[in-house]
């Protein structure tokens, strides 16, 4: 019923505001085919408003308008999009500035500077002057969103956000966070020695360094470096304590000089080294992997990492394989600080405001918001009684080919949820892979309060975070990679005074007060 409703009333505002009668039928199914990517008008008369659409991501893979996604979405809108990918990173800075502002904005930074009427319409004002309609937006959506301006009204709903309902009765695969790959055929070599705790990888990482002489027990090359070994321990989870309200940077908390002196017994015993760790970027530090130099390499739990990562380890070495180590904490997984990635914002420079409603009403509905990231209902997947997409074969092919970009162009959803993308990401995938992710879930707790808490970086604790990080980053390498116990325990000193002359009391204090304003505006 909310589909005819939904598609009722889009049809209707598309009428009032083109004075064009659409012809499609009532479900709105396409009647082009799945894979040519081209929209086919046959038979309708309907014509398209176009809007101009600004990516705030140089690395964003398309620039088209085009695909099945895209074409479900114009059939539904009666929206084009004419589509600029930013060049840098200060391009949309120089935009805000100038007031030189296209139709729509979808980015991930300069979001509290565009949460301004200023510059961009609220999404209060598309609903009460050109008739949009979010009634399928949750109230810690909105709240996130609020979080961002100034005289309390939102200019965007972020996506890839979820409740923490919606993280417990989640059904399939786990939030993505660091991981570590490993080269399960070595392990057959070794007899397959079971990886249940820290204490079991600690002792397989000696029996690779005695048996596999001529390679690293442990790569951290890269972005990851210690992280999962941080989670085990529970670093991460201590930085912020749900019952007080307490915050901790993550030098500061709990455990971590525990975890950082297991990370120097690693490296006097060689099971890492410094060349390795030294590598920021994450291409090279995956060549490493896959070049056959490392047994173990510290990355991202995805699907689509995990199935990139072996594809490129058995171009070099066909008898390779690579399998995902298993959750080995006695804890939780790491807490999550999700309330979002990216939004789109309508600028006061639009040139068709109503075309604008149009697009977002269908998108930030639960419909449309589906289809975004699934593509067909009753084509390109069903929904199970579990409330998981099942996709056709046509879908998985082109998935596990790596090529959702080119057929389906999910990439200009503007909002979905966490879960709708890990769905997209795993649902029909390899069982046993996904069994490992399962152990990824084990008590997940999301705290959003973190995130919107965070300072602006232009303001006195932003500047301190920033200082904070890059003390981190040094003092970490130092650490690690101390030659002796006495220079680790004297580098360890140095670095907490650093932190305390830097402000660390200061940011701590702010982030504690912080989050308490934020979870009353979540209502917690």
């Amino acid at each position: 019923m909310k589909k005819r409703i939904l598609a009722t009333f889009l049809s209707i505002i598309m009428v009032v505001t083109m004075g064009l009668t659409a012809c499609s039928d009532a479900k709105g199914e396409s009647s082009r085919t799945e894979d040519d990517g081209k929209e086919n008008t046959e038979g309708s008369e309907t014509k398209m408003d176009t809007l101009e659409v600004f990516i705030n991501m140089s690395w964003y893979p398309t620039d088209k308008f085009e695909g099945i996604i895209p074409n479900l979405i114009k059939e539904a809108t009666g929206v084009d999009l004419n589509v600029t990918i930013a060049t840098s990173n200060e391009q949309l800075g120089v935009m805000i500035s100038s007031g030189e502002l296209p139709d729509l904005i979808y980015t991930d930074s300069e979001i509290d500077r565009l949460s301004n009427s200023k510059f961009c319409y609220s999404y209060s004002e598309l609903e009460e002057l050109y008739g949009a309609s979010f009634e399928d937006l949750g109230d810690e959506a909105i709240a996130i969103a609020k979080s961002y301006s100034e005289d309390g009204d939102y200019y965007t709903v972020l996506n890839a956000t979820a409740t923490s309902d919606d993280w417990e009765n989640m059904k399939l695969g786990a939030v993505g966070q660091p991981t570590i790959m490993y080269r399960s055929d070595l392990m057959d070599e070794l007899g397959n020695p079971k990886i249940n705790t820290l204490e079991d990888f600690v002792e397989v990482l000696e029996l690779c360094k005695t048996t596999f002489p001529d390679m690293v027990p442990f790569g951290l090359g890269g972005v990851y470096k210690s992280q999962y070994i941080k989670n085990v321990m529970g670093v991460t989870n201590n930085i912020y304590d749900g019952a007080t309200g307490e915050y901790y940077y993550e030098a500061s908390a709990p455990g971590y000089k525990e975890c950082m002196q297991l990370m120097n017994e690693f490296a006097l015993k060689g099971y890492i080294e410094a060349e390795y760790y030294a590598n920021e970027n994450d291409g090279d530090g995956k060549q490493y992997f896959y070049n056959g130099d490392c047994v173990f390499f510290a990355d991202y739990l995805g699907y689509n990492d995990y199935t990139v990562i072996r594809n490129n380890v058995q171009s070099v070495n066909p008898a390779a394989d690579v399998a995902i180590l298993p959750w080995i904490g006695e804890g939780g997984v790491p807490m999550g600080s999700n309330a979002g990635w990216a939004g789109c914002f309508v600028s006061r420079n639009c040139s068709n405001p109503e075309a604008a409603a149009r697009l977002l009403t269908y998108q930030l509905s639960n419909e449309g918001r589906q289809a975004g990231m699934w593509g067909r209902e009753g084509i390109d997947y069903t929904l199970g009684d579990d409330g998981v997409p099942i996709f056709s074969e046509e879908f998985k092919e082109v998935r596990d080919n790596g090529e959702l970009v080119e057929v389906y162009n999910y990439r200009f959803s503007f909002y979905f949820t966490a879960i709708d993308e890990i769905y997209m990401n795993l649902s029909g995938g390899n069982q046993e892979i996904l069994d490992i992710f399962a152990t990824y879930r084990k008590g997940y707790q999301n705290y959003p309060e973190l995130a919107m808490a965070r300072p602006a970086a232009s303001t006195d604790e932003g500047v301190i975070y920033t200082k904070l990080e890059e003390l981190k980053k040094s003092y970490e390498a130092k650490l690690i990679f101390a030659a002796s116990e006495t220079e680790f325990e004297s580098t360890y000193a140095e670095y907490m005074e650093a932190l305390e002359q830097t402000g660390l009391q200061q940011y701590n204090d702010y982030m504690t007060t912080s989050i308490v304003e934020a979870r009353k505006l979540l209502g917690k």
